[in-house]
């Protein structure tokens, strides 16, 4: 009789380890972002030229990171081209750039009262856009992630975010350029 308490215990407990495991990952903060969600994202819209196919790679809704892919129909002089003047009247700044990359930074002072973000009177917020074009694929690899701080103003680099980034969202671009 004892040895079967023990065991109805150890079921129940055992039960309850993969009840509390799969409750975990239901309630998980990552995600892959689908193609309507990546076309209804109001600020990546700037950044999408000319698309034929868009593929959600990794999205983390905790910290407020995204990472897609998208071929276009646009070479990279027209691509580049057309980001730029589509941020002429936005807060977005090129702080990067190479050949095939830039990097564009969007910050917001703690009491900012801006339409692109009404709701961040009470946070610094300092954002970064990576975008890699792959020439010989003609695809576009972008990588965004976001950074709240309560500092009166901050950039992204200053952030705790950014040291995660490193490790947890750009890796993620370098892959896809190579798949």
């Amino acid at each position: 009789m004892l040895v079967l308490n023990n065991m109805k215990r150890i079921i129940l407990t055992l039960s309850l380890i993969v009840i509390a495991a799969l409750g975990c990952n239901f309630f998980s903060m990552e995600d892959v972002p689908s193609e309507e969600f990546i076309k209804q994202w109001k600020d990546a819209q700037a950044f999408i030229i000319e698309p034929i196919k868009i593929t959600g790679i990794y999205k983390d809704m905790d910290v407020g990171a995204v990472v897609f892919k998208y071929t276009t129909a646009a070479n990279k002089d027209k691509l580049w081209t057309l980001i730029q003047s589509n941020l002429k009247e936005t807060k977005w700044k090129l702080v990067s750039e190479s050949s095939n990359a830039r990097d564009y930074e969007r910050c917001f002072a703690k009491g900012d009262q801006s339409p692109d973000r009404p709701d961040m009177a009470m946070f610094s917020s300092a954002e970064l856009m990576k975008i890699e074009y792959v020439p010989n694929k003609q695809m576009v690899i972008i990588g965004y992630v976001q950074a709240d701080s309560s500092a009166d103003e901050t950039s992204f680099e200053a952030t705790d975010v950014a040291k995660w980034a490193k490790k947890n969202i750009w890796p993620r671009l370098e892959k896809a350029k190579n798949e």
